[in-house]
């Protein structure tokens, strides 16, 4: 539910791919299953750590010049709010995931 509300905002690739792993998830529950839900995970981890790196102070700064940007802070800030909710959330799963598998 986190990423869908981030979508919004943001172009966000983890709600089609959580979706995936949710149907994998479902249908399969096996070694290989866990593996590949907890690579993916740690790679989509990755992904957004670039993300929050490269536009954190974008997304968080103001530009005197373009009062349209300075109208979205707030949206951005919302964003940026559900993307770290996100990686908690994933963290979790990667824990839950490294429990359950015992890689």
């Amino acid at each position: 539910y986190v990423s869908a509300w981030s979508c919004l905002i943001r172009t966000d690739y983890n709600f089609v791919i959580m979706f995936f792993f949710y149907f994998v998830w479902v249908n399969r529950q096996d070694k290989l299953t866990l593996n590949v839900l907890f690579y993916g995970n740690i790679a989509l981890l990755v992904i957004d750590l670039i993300f929050f790196l490269t536009a954190f102070h974008s997304w968080t700064t103001t530009d005197p010049n373009n009062p349209l940007w300075d109208s979205l802070r707030g949206l951005h800030g919302f964003a940026i709010f559900t993307s770290c909710l996100e990686e908690v959330v994933r963290i979790i799963a990667i824990f839950y995931l490294y429990k359950r598998n015992k890689l």
